[in-house]
């Protein structure tokens, strides 16, 4: 794949992602560990969710930078530049859901979106988005196992939430179980190296 078409690639990829978190969001029925942080930061300090979702992108960024910074690249730089645009972008064209209905597409349409974008910013090797570039950083620089770490963060992130008296739903459950073995088939489907 020729470099150019690797960005290309890079970048529709980190913008599918945005505008899925936006779509979980909407949904009425809870978001995954890291919406619903962001949720939580917007609803007890204000902003928006795609503000905090640059703050945050910061922040993981500058960790992730310290413990492996060979994490990091356009892809990454992308997301944390582009999260705040196209997810603030998104929420303020899309209706809030009104229904269960709404709820039930906004969260198939997000894990849909979330789990294409993933794959091919996978696909691109142009870095990861920020919160897989720290969680991979994080893990590999202590030596913890990946699939561990990344269970207490989505924890931490949760029991933060409830302290700032934002709560998870079921969709929160449904994200947790359902994200990660959808961008691993797809991932097999396009035949991407995992």
């Amino acid at each position: 794949m020729k470099k150019a078409e690797r960005f290309l690639l890079a970048s529709l990829g980190m913008t599918l992602i945005n505008v899925g978190v936006a779509l979980v969001a909407l949904a009425r029925i809870g978001e995954d560990s890291l919406t619903l942080l962001m949720q939580a930061l917007y609803n007890n300090f204000g902003r928006t969710l795609g503000t905090w979702s640059t703050i945050l992108g910061i922040i993981f960024v500058a960790i992730a930078l310290f413990c492996d910074r060979k994490k990091i690249g356009y892809s990454t730089l992308f997301y944390v530049i582009t999260s705040k645009y196209i997810i603030d972008g998104v929420m303020y064209i899309l209706p809030v859901s009104t229904s269960y209905i709404m709820d039930a597409v906004y969260c198939v349409a997000g894990i849909i979106v979330i789990t294409l974008g993933s794959a091919l910013g996978i696909c691109a090797r142009l870095g990861l988005s920020y919160y897989d570039a720290f969680c991979f950083s994080v893990s590999e620089r202590f030596k913890l196992k990946y699939v561990y770490f990344r269970y207490a963060v989505e924890a931490i992130f949760i029991i933060i939430s409830l302290f700032l008296h934002t709560y998870p739903g079921i969709g929160t459950i449904i994200y947790f179980v359902v994200l990660g073995p959808c961008v691993t088939f797809t991932l097999k489907l396009i035949k991407a190296p995992i």
